[in-house]
């Protein structure tokens, strides 16, 4: 008969891990679309002096977000 065990932290850390990087994988093809928008509004505003979030910060906060969910 199959042994039952509490999980430990390690279990429960790398379930996580195991989840997050699911997520992502998932989650960045269906926003590709709206990362590249963002690049090029981007690159249009750091051509002209303005000031802008850059593309890896948006993608950072994407990923933030979708691990807090999961």
């Amino acid at each position: 008969m199959m042994q039952i065990k509490p999980w430990s932290t390690v279990d429960f850390i790398l379930m996580f891990l195991m989840w997050a990087v699911m997520m992502v994988v998932m989650m960045i093809p269906s926003a590709a679309p709206a990362i590249l928008k963002f690049a090029v509004l981007t690159r249009e505003r750091r051509r002209s002096r303005e000031t802008y979030v850059p593309t890896a910060v948006f993608v950072l906060g994407y990923v933030a977000v979708w691990t807090g969910y999961s």
